[in-house]
C-alpha cells in the first residue's frame, strides 16, 4: 500500500530514477526528445537534499519513493511521478497535501510553473492559466512552460 511521508536523504537514487523517468515519459509532441534530455541532464541523487519548504513524498510497499512533491511558500516547484504510478491518483494526492499545507501558512493562492503536457491535470484539479513562460533546463536549453494559479481557503 503506498504510503506519503517526508523526504529522505537516502531517496535521493529513487527521486533521480522516478524524475528522469518521468520527464523522458512526457510525449515528443510537448517537447522534442533533446529538450527532455537537457531537462534531465545533470539530475543528482544529493541535489534533493537541503530543499527550503516540504518536500514529500509517496513511497511503495517496499518503501521506495515512486513520486515526490516540494512546496515551497505559495509555490509546488515540483510535483513528478514515475510513469508507472500515474494515473492511479498519486499525483492529485500530493498536490492537494501541498494546498491544505500552503492554506494552513496563510496563502490565498498556489502557483505553479508547469511543463505543457501538465497542463490539462493541473485545469482538472481546478488551476488557471495565467501566462507562459520559458525555464532553462540543467542542460542549458530553453523550455517552454506555463504559470498556472489556483485561490484557495486560509485555514487562519
Amino acid at each position: 500500500m503506498p504510503h506519503v511521508r517526508p523526504f529522505r536523504p537516502t531517496d535521493g537514487p529513487a527521486l533521480v530514477d522516478l524524475h528522469t523517468a518521468a520527464i523522458l515519459a512526457i510525449p515528443d509532441s510537448f517537447y522534442a526528445p533533446n529538450l527532455k534530455r537537457s531537462w534531465a541532464h545533470g539530475l543528482r541523487p544529493e541535489g534533493y537534499a537541503g530543499q527550503q519548504g516540504v518536500f514529500e513524498v509517496v513511497a511503495d510497499d517496499e518503501d521506495r519513493a515512486v513520486a515526490f512533491c516540494h512546496a515551497v511558500g505559495d509555490e509546488v516547484v515540483g510535483l513528478y511521478v514515475h510513469p508507472q504510478w500515474q494515473g492511479r491518483g498519486t499525483g492529485k494526492l500530493l498536490l492537494e497535501r501541498a494546498e491544505r499545507r500552503i492554506g494552513a501558512e496563510g496563502h490565498d493562492r498556489v502557483q505553479i510553473k508547469a511543463s505543457l503536457n501538465a497542463r490539462r491535470f493541473y485545469e482538472a484539479q481546478g488551476y488557471a492559466l495565467v501566462d507562459t513562460t520559458e525555464h532553462k533546463t540543467r542542460g542549458g536549453l530553453m523550455l517552454a512552460c506555463l504559470l498556472l494559479e489556483k485561490r484557495i481557503v486560509t485555514s487562519r
